[in-house]
């Protein structure tokens, strides 16, 4: 029957260094060693590949900026049994801290090598890359009878440096920060309401040039029909004014 491995022996695994490489007593607690993070990382922006804390550091990139995935690597080498398997959970830390740890959540037996994990920021502020911080928290399991993996199974391939398929991807990665959304989204709503008020003033400018044409056709249209009237006026007077020459010229 399966046994989770206890502090006590968690310990003893750092310090025989065979287990556990480049550990620290200190994360063993309780039935869980805390993997910490180490000092290799890939990060968008650095073409040339892997870069260490001192040379992020140093250009002030030491950091995971809000929206971005920055890979990296831990600072224990593991060297697992193949009566040994292990789980990974994450830390209620970095949860808090709004960290997204990506990445696999179990190791098989008879793996040898490092582990990588991308930190993905989905906070509103930058996360600092600091080596040596608790990255996730790992149970080790001793296998036993029917559960102990065979010596002919395939053993996964140990990994001592980024796989180069993740280096390619972070060459053409391009992290989008969501504040900077958040300012063209404000912008464009800015412009928009704008654009509103000044259709509105448009719109009010012809809707009054419109009521003043109005206006103009109905002087117009009184305009017209008093000079039909004064048309009829003339037209009586002339025809009056015919008859009683008629007359006169009978008379």
């Amino acid at each position: 029957m399966a046994t989770i491995i206890n502090e006590e022996e968690l310990k003893q695994f750092v310090q025989e260094g065979n287990i556990i490489q480049n550990g620290d007593e200190s994360c063993a607690e309780g039935l869980k060693y805390d993997l910490r993070l180490g000092n290799r990382f890939l990060k968008a922006g650095n073409k040339s590949g892997e870069r260490t804390f001192e040379q992020l550091y140093a250009k002030d990139q030491a950091f995971v900026d809000t929206g971005e995935v920055v890979f990296v690597m831990t600072k224990e080498r593991l060297d697992i049994p193949l009566d040994v398997k292990v789980s990974l959970f994450d830390k209620r830390k970095l949860s808090h801290d709004g960290i997204n740890l990506l990445g696999g959540r179990f190791i098989d037996p008879g793996y040898k090598g490092y582990l990588i994990f991308g930190i993905h920021n989905v906070a509103g502020k930058a996360f600092p890359l600091k080596p040596g911080r608790k990255l996730i928290g790992a149970e080790f399991t001793r296998l036993t009878g029917s559960e102990v993996v065979k010596k002919e199974t395939r053993i996964p391939r140990p990994i001592e440096n980024f796989p180069e398929d993740i280096e390619k991807l972070i060459d053409l990665y391009k992290p989008i920060n969501p504040n900077t959304i958040n300012q063209k989204l404000e912008e464009l709503q800015t412009n928009f309401s704008k654009e509103q008020t000044s259709f509105i003033l448009r719109f009010d400018n012809v809707d009054k040039s419109l009521l003043k044409l109005d206006r103009v056709a109905s002087d117009l249209r009184v305009i017209k029909i008093f000079g039909v009237i004064l048309s009829g006026i003339f037209i009586a007077l002339i025809a009056g004014l015919l008859v009683q020459l008629i007359i006169n010229m009978l008379s």
